[in-house]
């Protein structure tokens, strides 16, 4: 079964504008955030959709010069960029990922896939539970069949913005699961929403083997227990309301 991963990434932020292409050590958070998605061995293609806005062109440039094929699509009507970049690859399976998550693990994104793939048919979409897992290694995967229903059938502005909604608002004909783990660590958020959490993912990343993308999130999760005052440096930034099942 053929799987893209899609990541959703735009310059565009009311908090830390332009932050997927701000510098950690070196290079852009994007960068981080595509190269663990490209160690993924259940994903056959990673690609990112922006917008069409002037200010994504900066994405594009990005992307293709890392080789990553980019989709620009709407700016608000977030499914339809999303479903028209999918369908450029012809999958069977979608992963949904945003590109704030710099550290964001490439085996929960096999671990997800494989679950699909093992799934009854009649399961449609699958995301890890947020009770469960860090913000921050949010990942949400779907049969690209659902994905076209949703594409077609969804009217409401805030499905249209979400992309998934459709989905799991309607459990009498997509079946959806959460994904859950035996280590749970739902305190912690390695998403990048304001400066602090910038910091805390710079950090983090010093204190990872150097040019190693290849930690898992258990090896983050060490760190932080390790070290409290981690914790402190972004523990004061407010979470935005979940826009997925579970939230």
């Amino acid at each position: 079964m053929k799987t893209v991963c899609i990541s959703q990434a735009r310059m565009g932020s009311s908090r830390l504008p332009g932050k997927v292409l701000l510098p950690i050590h070196g290079q852009p958070m994007l960068f981080y955030h595509l190269r663990r998605l490209q160690q993924a061995t259940e994903v056959d293609t990673v690609a990112v959709a922006t917008t069409h806005l002037m200010e994504d062109d900066a994405i594009e440039l990005f992307t293709v010069n890392l080789g990553v094929p980019c989709h620009r699509g709407p700016v608000e009507d977030v499914l339809t960029r999303f479903f028209d970049c999918a369908v450029r690859h012809d999958p069977d399976i979608v992963v949904r990922v945003t590109a704030d998550c710099p550290l964001i693990d490439p085996s929960l994104v096999d671990y997800a896939v494989r679950s699909l793939k093992d799934a009854p048919p009649e399961i449609d979409y699958m995301n890890l539970s947020l009770s469960h897992f860090p913000r921050g290694m949010d990942v949400e995967v779907m049969r690209f069949s659902a994905l076209a229903q949703a594409f077609k059938e969804a009217t409401d502005p805030y499905a249209r913005e979400h992309v998934t909604p459709f989905l799991y608002g309607h459990p009498e004909r997509f079946g959806w699961r959460q994904l859950e783990t035996d280590t749970p660590a739902a305190q912690y958020r390695f998403c990048v929403d304001e400066q602090r959490d910038l910091d805390l993912i710079a950090e983090l990343l010093d204190r990872l083997p150097d040019g190693d993308l290849s930690f898992t999130w258990h090896d983050v999760i060490r760190l932080m227990q390790a070290d409290p005052t981690l914790e402190k440096i972004n523990g004061g930034v407010a979470q935005k309301p979940s826009q997925r099942a579970g939230g």
